[in-house]
């Protein structure tokens, strides 16, 4: 067997250990380049509105996005005028628009229940759907900040992520969840259930009469303010 002088064999083991180290190099710096809290070089915004016949007394359920504001105002009218600005955000024009092929909201409507649901890279029963969807592009941040006007009597089931949410003049029964948010609600009857995880909640209640009902408040972490009117307030 020959022997191989010392200075040969610390050469081999640094070439050795030299090669096996480049591909770790590589996905470090890989992994790097797609983090998802990176700044990302563009952005687009696009105005999406739709109106739906419902009557009074009916429901409307919407799911929000992982972020993003939700404001629901009453009005006289039996209608549900929907208008959403979704917020996209990438590092290319062509990347834009596979987000903007996926991201969006879906409106199921029938004659007393409307669903607005938010779709997009967060679910990923949805996405089995997008077929050759980059992956690379699933983590990247999006938003769609929701304003809605309903029938004064409408009942409310309210699912949202993280963003502020503004509820005024509605009198139906309302079902409120959401991870973080700073909420104000303005109301004046029907049943309230509210959740949520973490953030501040104002219930601002205008008149001294409380129609129909109670409210249920449930805060993990955060505040919880209720404005009452002065004087006596009664329930009926």
């Amino acid at each position: 067997m020959k022997v191989l002088p010392v200075g040969t064999v610390v050469l081999i083991t640094l070439f050795f250990s030299f090669t096996f180290n480049l591909p770790n190099a590589a996905l470090a710096q890989q992994k790097k380049a797609l983090d998802p809290n990176r700044p990302l070089q563009l952005s687009r915004t696009t105005i999406r509105h739709e109106s739906h016949r419902l009557a009074y007394g009916g429901t409307l359920t919407l799911v929000g996005a992982p972020a993003g504001s939700i404001t629901i105002e009453g009005w006289p009218r039996n209608e549900v005028d929907i208008s959403a600005e979704i917020q996209l955000r990438a590092d290319t024009e062509a990347d834009l628009d596979l987000l903007a092929a996926v991201n969006g909201f879906l409106v199921d409507d029938d004659s007393n229940h409307i669903r607005v649901l938010s779709v997009g890279t967060h679910d990923k029963s949805y996405m089995r759907t997008a077929k050759k969807f980059p992956k690379t592009l699933l983590g990247l941040p999006w938003k769609i900040d929701y304003r809605i006007r309903v029938p004064i009597l409408t009942d409310l089931e309210i699912n949202a992520g993280r963003g502020q949410i503004t509820l005024a003049g509605v009198e139906g029964n309302i079902r409120l969840s959401a991870a973080e948010s700073e909420a104000s609600l303005k109301l004046s009857g029907g049943d309230l259930t509210a959740t949520i995880a973490v953030g501040k909640l104002t219930l601002s209640i205008p008149s001294r009469s409380w129609r129909r009902g109670g409210a249920d408040i449930r805060m993990a972490l955060g505040d919880v303010t209720v404005e009452l009117p002065p004087g006596k307030i009664s329930i009926t």
